[in-house]
């Protein structure tokens, strides 16, 4: 089937660009022709021309394209999957070397695509130690390598600067988040606080494995975008990111089987006033409470008293030292439950009777000794008589 040409005036630029993935070798024919004014284009495939045509070869070299972070919904080609979940740990790890790690592959093909078919690795930005433990690399003498990173990543996702320096890894190499300590379990919000930031690589230009600093703009080999990849730890239910670990008797998900006293297998427990009694406490159950009963309560028993309960700081003695005794100090000064003890029959503190006693030696006598020496009753007409 003969092509219908196409009539070009003198002067004309010819632009040829090739369709979408295209690349080879393409030809093209271009012959010189005297046609009239207004010659229409089936006149001219009859005719056999006007000078030697032209053979035009057009080489398409294949260019290589960008690995792109890959859609979330193929049907959406803009929301694209930038983060990415590694393999899971295992809840189980004898020691540090049961931490086998996984290949770059495992997650790098989830979290990219390449037109050209190649099989991606990773150039690592940005990792480090966190509270949670340190993603490591598997160097090619087979020993765990710290991955330490701290490109700067722009807010829009991508490298800050015309150059960085990035870890290349291929897609078989193997990367490891190493818990601090072994049996450290987490939550998927610390996993996401614990994320290896990286960009997809083709491995387009040759380079082995290993840190470089390499131009970021205009480098097909590696993606514009930044991906992020963090890893769940399983709890010992068998579930990511539960977070859930062995008590002390081997029970998975429960509380401490611990009782309060520290014992696993003791009586102890917690009674009503918080306290930790029976077991290994050496605490009766009421351990906490006073003699009513009360927790925190004042009152006490006390010893010397039968064991009376009476409120803390209460005088519960006389000044005798009986036990709710009635004996009192007077103002004699004489612990008794007689007020007048201590007093003479005047009333006096340690009187001799002397100041209520008349000269005729009777307690209570007004009689006095008048002038004349007589012992009368001053009232009696015959005082001071001398009769």
């Amino acid at each position: 089937m003969l092509a219908i040409p196409k009539i070009f005036a003198a002067g004309s630029q010819l632009v040829f660009k090739p369709a979408k993935d295209v690349s080879g070798v393409v030809k093209v024919m271009v012959y010189p022709v005297a046609v009239p004014p207004d010659t229409k284009v089936k006149d001219v495939i009859n005719t056999c021309g006007v000078g030697q045509g032209v053979e035009l070869i057009i080489n398409i070299s294949n260019v290589n394209d960008k690995p792109s972070p890959r859609p979330i919904d193929p049907k959406n080609p803009y929301r694209l999957r930038l983060v990415v979940e590694a393999p899971p740990l295992p809840f189980e790890l004898a020691n540090d070397a049961a931490n086998k790690g996984f290949p770059v592959e495992s997650f790098a093909k989830k979290a990219g695509m390449d037109v050209d078919g190649d099989v991606l690795g990773i150039a690592i930005a940005k990792a480090g130690v966190s509270r949670i433990g340190q993603w490591q690399y598997l160097d090619d003498s087979n020993a765990w390598q710290n991955i330490e990173r701290t490109v700067n990543i722009s807010t829009r996702g991508s490298i800050d600067g015309d150059k960085a320096e990035l870890l290349f890894l291929k897609p078989v190499q193997k990367i490891r988040l190493r818990p601090s300590p072994l049996d450290k379990v987490w939550r998927k919000f610390e996993a996401l606080q614990t994320v290896l930031r990286f960009l997809l690589w083709d491995q387009s230009d040759g380079l082995a494995s290993g840190a470089y600093v390499v131009a970021v703009k205009g480098n097909n080999a590696i993606s514009s975008q930044v991906l992020s990849v963090f890893m769940e730890r399983l709890g010992c239910d068998g579930r990511p990111s539960s977070g859930l670990i062995h008590n002390e008797c081997g029970q998975c998900g429960t509380r401490s089987c611990k009782k309060c006293d520290g014992s696993t297998n003791s009586s102890a427990i917690v009674n009503e006033c918080k306290e930790c009694v029976l077991g290994n406490t050496g605490k009766d159950r009421d351990h906490g409470k006073d003699c009513r009963g009360i927790c925190g309560g004042s009152f006490i028993n006390l010893e010397r008293c039968n064991n009376t309960c009476v409120s803390r700081g209460k005088k519960v003695t006389d000044c005798s030292g009986t036990c709710f005794g009635n004996k009192r100090i007077n103002r004699c000064e004489v612990c008794s439950n007689d007020r007048k003890a201590g007093a003479d029959a005047c009333g006096k503190c340690g009187g001799d009777n002397s100041t209520c006693t008349g000269c005729d030696g009777k307690i209570g006598s007004t009689f006095k000794v008048d002038k004349c020496r007589a012992c009368k009753d001053p009232k009696s007409p015959e005082f001071n008589k001398g009769t």
